[in-house]
């Protein structure tokens, strides 16, 4: 069974994809794109351990 940190980090740093520093820096389509991916995953995460932990099957 995986640990609660894996659970956690490895989707986020699967969504980290490498972008070029000016492409990043200089588009905000970027930035808002790789913020929304890393919360998403987050936010995913918090839920599942949140549903598991109040109702363990």
């Amino acid at each position: 069974m995986p640990t609660l940190f894996l659970f956690i980090v490895v989707p986020v740093y699967h969504s980290l994809k490498p972008v070029s520093s000016t492409s990043f820096a200089f588009c905000p389509f970027h930035l808002i794109s790789w913020t929304h991916r890393i919360l998403t995953r987050l936010l995913t995460s918090l839920l599942y351990i949140i549903v598991h932990h109040f109702f363990p099957m």
